[in-house]
């Protein structure tokens, strides 16, 4: 009895290990990564890409600072007799002298001298017979208070005092010329750019023409000098 179970379960199992390979099952559920493995040595740089458009303008930077005052060249120079530099301010048409008190004289270019730098052009009244208020009328354009000017063709030299505010105009009714003759006329007269009206009572004392004269020297200031 026992024998022939156990025939059977013998031949059962030849049976079962002589039969073919059965389907692959599912795969299995995925293992856990493992360690990262060393890094790769680099490789070699590839080509350079295209240039990038430009980017926006930055701010302007700070002004720097100021350099060193270069050497003067060539000019022109005005000296007196004792060789002592004197102040002078030439344009296209005049130079100006100006005195140790400040008042402004004509300069003449090739002799040096100086003379009033205004130009006097007749004295007006108020009044009938060069009465009553006497105004000095100015001309020569670029008239500054400080200018010498000549009272008449051979008058006194004066000046306006400081800080004098020139009349905006002033109606007369009689005129001296430069020979000192009165005459009856009449007028308005008016201060601009190019005249001044003086009230006589607003200018100084009579100033002598400076002396010496001074006369023009070229010269040339070196690097350092």
């Amino acid at each position: 009895m026992h024998t022939s179970r156990i025939i059977c379960m013998a031949l059962a199992l030849a049976v079962v290990s002589c039969g073919g390979e059965g389907p692959a099952g599912e795969p299995g559920p995925e293992g856990t990564a493992g360690e990262q493995g060393p890094a790769g040595e680099q490789g070699e740089p590839g080509d350079p890409g295209e240039d990038g458009l430009p980017g926006p303008q930055g701010e302007q930077g700070p002004q720097g600072s100021e350099g060193p005052v270069g050497p003067q060249g060539p000019g022109l120079e005005w000296r007196d007799a004792t060789g002592a530099v004197v102040p002078v301010r030439c344009d296209d048409t005049r130079c100006l002298y100006f005195n140790t008190d400040d008042v402004a004289w004509s300069l003449e270019r090739n002799t040096g001298a100086a003379r009033a730098a205004t130009w006097w052009t007749l004295t007006a009244y108020s009044g009938a017979s060069c009465t009553g208020t006497e105004v000095y009328y100015l001309t020569g354009g670029d008239i500054a208070a400080n200018h010498a000017f000549n009272v008449g063709a051979n008058g006194p030299v004066r000046s306006i005092a400081p800080g004098t505010t020139p009349l905006p105009q002033f109606s007369y009714v009689s005129q001296r010329d430069g020979s000192g003759i009165c005459s009856a006329s009449s007028g308005t007269l008016f201060t601009n750019f190019q005249t001044m009206l003086i009230d006589s009572g607003d200018v100084d004392v009579p100033l002598a023409a400076p002396s010496p004269a001074v006369t023009p020297v070229l010269y040339r200031v070196p690097v350092g000098g």
